[in-house]
């Protein structure tokens, strides 16, 4: 096999490859919740949910944390894990995360995770939206 013949077969190997993560996203969908009904049976599958914000801490390396609390529940809630690197994404979306304050409704979709044995959920691709 000559080196043409190399190129062609990545190149090719390459598009297939773009083309079937595009039809993957697009495929990709959440399932709206409220975040009474997550269970263990929705962890690792992406949900979207809104709340008010409780509890919040800002760690010093750009993590979030808080609690999503359910408004129609009271006392049903989710713990929610912004990465720093999401928050650079919010930025780049013109949603400055930092200036969310307790008692803010969000809705973001995001993978649900089980975490020291707590369910939390873990936003994607900065799907943060402040209400």
């Amino acid at each position: 096999m000559n080196e043409s013949h190399i190129i062609r077969f990545c190149f090719f190997g390459a598009l297939i490859g773009i083309a079937s993560l595009y039809f993957i996203s697009v495929g990709f969908s959440a399932t709206h919740v409220d975040i009474s009904e997550i269970d263990s049976s929705f962890i690792g599958q992406a949900v979207t949910v809104r709340g008010t914000v409780s509890g919040l801490y800002i760690h010093e390396n750009g993590h979030i944390f808080f609690d999503l609390n359910d408004p129609a529940e009271g006392d049903e809630y989710i713990k929610v894990v912004i990465w720093e690197d999401s928050v650079k994404q919010l930025e780049l979306k013109n949603v400055n995360i930092y200036e969310v304050q307790e008692g803010d409704e969000i809705e973001l979709t995001g993978v649900v995770e089980l975490y020291e044995g707590s369910l939390e959920i873990i936003p994607l691709r900065a799907q943060v939206k402040l209400i």
